[in-house]
């Protein structure tokens, strides 16, 4: 892909975390689901509405505009997330969720520190690294949360 705003780069993470959040909910609410895995994708929900509320913000800034209007002149291949979602299948369990989640925020996390690398500007490489920033907190806090659910 050639010549893209920042602002598009933004979008499309965005609807990322957006379609995955859904999927997410789509899974936990499948009524023979073990408990534990319900909370897993629910946990994990979470995190990606965490995330796409503030890509959301950061689209909605005034003080943010100049910054996504920011033209990429070569933009890295953004790797797609389907990979490790089809392997959830229409029934995840217990030992696969978690694994799931560790691929997709690896792929989120490779995702944000490419577009920083090669960001057009000082301003859109802080952006993306602080957004990959969050995106380690959050799979922090994801980890977290799944040790908590397994100890139950």
């Amino acid at each position: 892909m050639n010549f893209t705003q920042t602002r598009e780069l933004v979008r499309q993470c965005r609807r990322d975390h957006l379609a995955l959040s859904q999927l997410l909910e789509d899974l936990a609410e499948i009524d023979d689901l073990p408990l534990r895995s319900s909370q897993l994708l629910l946990t994990w929900k979470g995190h990606q509405d965490k995330l796409t509320r503030d890509l959301l913000a950061y689209l909605e800034d005034p003080g943010s505009q100049a910054m996504l209007s920011t033209w990429y002149q070569f933009v890295p291949e953004m790797e797609s997330i389907e990979g490790p979602l089809s392997t959830l299948g229409e029934f995840p369990d217990d030992e696969l969720v978690p694994s799931v989640m560790s691929d997709c925020d690896t792929i989120f996390l490779r995702r944000y520190r490419r577009l920083s690398e090669m960001a057009p500007s000082q301003s859109v490489a802080e952006f993306f690294a602080a957004i990959g920033r969050l995106e380690l907190s959050e799979s922090s806090a994801g980890s977290w949360a799944v040790a908590q659910i397994r100890d139950m």
